[in-house]
């Protein structure tokens, strides 16, 4: 009788210490339409209507215990479920949504993560109009080692790049290229 009860109490604690919410989205959705025609753009096809979970946490701590990421990522994608962090510490959710949705797209190509961040940010054009200091190599760069100033500075890179290759070569020959492992010429100083 003490160990159900003991187990109750546990399961009970286990619960209220998470307390956040689950929503489903895909590409359909009307808020989203923007992006989808920018992401049908970029690689030509039409995006799926495959629906995904997203776990809001409520808090920066439950976020870090959910996801695993670090606390000041605002959202990411594990397996094919988001996880977001409280939605008051978005600027634009919908466009962050759209981001971690770009990426649910884009993985079938297998492609080195700094390309796969940089195409994701020409979708959701989340660098326009902003200068950053661009790093040297970040197809060497580990990006689970950065803080998030560097990390800033590695997606805006990361999008400069992807942006060159795109206009130069486009979607297609950057998926052959990386397909075939060539090596891909970057742009950075």
């Amino acid at each position: 009788m003490k160990r159900h009860f003991l187990l109750a109490a546990a399961l009970i604690i286990a619960l209220a210490a998470f307390s956040y919410k689950t929503m489903f989205i895909s590409w359909s959705l009307e808020e989203f339409a923007q992006y989808r025609e920018r992401l049908e753009t970029l690689t030509g096809q039409q995006a799926t209507d495959t629906t995904y979970t997203v776990f809001i946490a409520d808090s920066v701590s439950e976020f870090y215990s959910l996801s695993g990421f670090p606390y000041w990522v605002l959202a990411g994608v594990r397996g094919n479920v988001i996880f977001l962090q409280p939605p008051t510490l978005h600027k634009n959710l919908i466009r962050t949504l759209a981001h971690e949705l770009t990426h649910l797209s884009l993985k079938q190509y297998k492609l080195p993560y700094w390309l796969e961040e940089g195409l994701v940010c020409i979708v959701t054009n989340e660098w326009q109009g902003i200068t950053l200091e661009r790093l040297k190599n970040i197809q060497e760069i580990d990006p689970a080692e950065l803080d998030y100033f560097q990390y800033q500075k590695y997606c805006y890179t990361a999008w400069i790049e992807a942006s060159l290759l795109y206009s130069k070569i486009g979607f297609e020959r950057i998926i052959e290229t990386v397909s075939s492992t060539e090596e891909l010429t970057l742009w950075s100083y």
